[in-house]
This record gives C-alpha cells, sequence and structure tokens, in this order.
C-alpha cells in the first residue's frame, strides 16, 4: 500500500522464518506466539528498500536469501546498546554461589530455565542457590531448597536482585536468533553472566563460559565454580573483553546504515 517512491527500511529485530519448526513447537505453543513460515518472510523482504538486522549472523543470513532470490536489497548490521546500565554493586560474599536468572514467560525462556532446574537437581551441586526473577516463575513449578522465586518486581527490586547474585545464568535453548538482551545487559553492566552458545548468539566471545554446547553443559560449568568461586573473576574479565570489543564495532553502524 506504500507508494514506491517511498523509502522502506525493515527492522528484522529477529528471524522469525520456521522457527517453530525447530524450536519443535506444538500447535498450542504456535498459536500462542508469533510465527511466519520463510516463504512469507521473504516476500515481506521483497517489499524493503533496505533492511537492518540486529546481529552479523542474522545479515549473513538474510543477504544469502536475497541473493537466492535474485534480489538487490543491502542488508545492514544496526546492534543493540542498552541505554540504561545496571548498577551492580555486588558487596556480600558467602560461601555459597548465588545464581541468578530474569526473564519473561516466552515459552523459549520456560524451556530453558526447566531443563536447567530438571539439570540441577540431578546434578552434585552443593552450597548454591538459585534465583528467578520475573514473570518466568510463574512457570516454573519445581520447588527445591535451593530455588527461589520473586516473581515480578519493582526497577528497585530488579537492582537488588542483581545485587544480590554472584553469576546470572541464561541457559538459552538451540535454534534460537537475534541478541539476547539479558546477556547484553550484564556484559555491559559488568555483571558475571554464563550461558549456551545461543545465549550469546550476535556477540563474538572466545570464553568457556559463554559457549555450553547445551544445557546439561552449562549446568557442569556452574558445578566447577560452586568448587571455586574465585573463577568469577575469570567470567568477569571475560565479560568486560567482549563488552569492549561490542562497543566498539558498534560506534560508526549507524552513521554507516545512513550514508
Amino acid at each position: 500500500l506504500i507508494p514506491d517512491q517511498i523509502i522502506k527500511v525493515i527492522n528484522t529485530h529477529d528471524l522469525y522464518g520456521d522457527r517453530h519448526v525447530d524450536l519443535d513447537w506444538n500447535s498450542k505453543t504456535k498459536s500462542m506466539n508469533f510465527c511466519i513460515t520463510t516463504e512469507d518472510e521473504n516476500k515481506h523482504l521483497e517489499n524493503a528498500s533496505a533492511v537492518i538486522t540486529i546481529t552479523d549472523d542474522d545479515k549473513n543470513n538474510l543477504s544469502k536469501r536475497i541473493k537466492d532470490n535474485n534480489l538487490d536489497i543491502p542488508v545492514s548490521t544496526i546492534k543493540y546498546l542498552p541505554k540504561k546500565i545496571i548498577s551492580y554493586k555486588k558487596t556480600t560474599s558467602s560461601k555459597k554461589l548465588k545464581v541468578g536468572f530474569v526473564g519473561s514467560s516466552n515459552p523459549i525462556n520456560q524451556e530453558g530455565i526447566n531443563q536447567f532446574i530438571e539439570y540441577l537437581s540431578l546434578s552434585k551441586i552443593k552450597d548454591f542457590e538459585l534465583i528467578l526473577c520475573g514473570l518466568i516463575c510463574n512457570f516454573v513449578n519445581d520447588d527445591f531448597p535451593w530455588l527461589t522465586k520473586l516473581n515480578e518486581v519493582s526497577d528497585d527490586g530488579l537492582e537488588d536482585f542483581y545485587n544480590s547474585i554472584d553469576v546470572l545464568v541464561n541457559p538459552m535453548p538451540k535454534y534460537t536468533t537475534g541478541l539476547k538482551i539479558k546477556t547484553l545487559e550484564c556484559l555491559i553492566s559488568d555483571i558475571p553472566i554464563m550461558g549456551t552458545c545461543d545465549a550469546f548468539s550476535g556477540i563474538k566471545t572466545t570464553s568457556r563460559w559463554h559457549k555450553a554446547d547445551n544445557i546439561n553443559e552449562l549446568v557442569s560449568l556452574v558445578y566447577e565454580l560452586s568448587k571455586n568461586k574465585n573463577l568469577l573473576n575469570e567470567i568477569l574479565l571475560d565479560g568486560q573483553v567482549i563488552k569492549k570489543d561490542f562497543i566498539k564495532s558498534s560506534e560508526n553502524e549507524i552513521n554507516d546504515f545512513i550514508k
């Protein structure tokens, strides 16, 4: 409906084409969440004068699809940089390792954290506590002595949550796309974070704390950390290296796109 002479920019935010297939969603989950076929996604791309992606991985994916469809549409990456920095002031320390997870109720969060809790319950980890924050608490039915649910909190409560934990985990399942905002916000705010490979998609990292191949492997890393909390400094330093590189690579993206 928009005239041809109008420049049309599609901000993909994420790749949704057939994601429900790889994520193995049933019909109920599919009906409750945004889904689109790859074919329909390609049709939307055909209407664009330019495409913006949030990661270089997505840019490469869409660039190939555009080329395969014999289209000549420029694709640029403009990564998300959070403006609001979390004030992390971890002042208390204890022998117990305090692991945190914050999330909405979306099905990917549900799958990830429930798998994480299941593997934790089968592990031999001692002296640790898992603290959940956000709407995700309503979708975790397990009840263990080491599991705490804060539910929804205010902004001040969210800051208290971060200040109460030693490390944030992001047990993201496979076959997800786009930047994981909670991962990025922790990196920018110098909060120690560990996760699966998918939790760090779109972020260049070589740290073993950021590249667990699956959620069970992530639990193994938590076990290692619980045996030696001094490793928290290694996780923090690895995150700070990534933060510096991420900010530097993002500085000129908007100007380059406009040009």
